[in-house]
């Protein structure tokens, strides 16, 4: 990875709209070096905190009267408290992996998974 390119990686994820784990070990992931997880409390933490909400997020639950666009809506939120950002009509269908999240960025019109 070009040292730019980490650079703006980097940047985009402090501007992330969900707090980041920052810590030494984080920081590493982010540049491209090795990382251990269990080096740092706070990853460990936010590991488990993304497992939660993909937890949430793939619910397949279906509450009586819900519609697709219900459903879209309840994953889109908790993906947008997963994520580190997610753009304008992005749409992420079941099922959803990511170790992190905060260090994910979605653009515009963004569809993930199959419909």
């Amino acid at each position: 990875m070009a040292s730019n390119d980490a650079g703006y990686i980097a940047n985009t994820i402090i501007n992330s709209d969900i707090p980041v784990p920052w810590c030494e070990e984080f920081e590493k992931m982010i540049n491209g070096k090795n990382f251990t997880t269990s080096n740092s409390e706070k990853l460990m933490e936010y590991k488990l905190l993304t497992l939660r909400k993909l937890n949430e997020f793939n619910d397949v639950s279906i509450p009586e009267n819900s519609t697709l666009a219900s459903l879209k809506n309840r994953r889109m939120a908790v993906a947008k408290r997963m994520l580190g950002r997610v753009g304008k009509n992005a749409s992420i269908e079941q099922s959803f992996f990511v170790t992190w999240g905060c260090n994910t960025i979605l653009g515009d019109d963004v569809y993930i998974n199959r419909e």
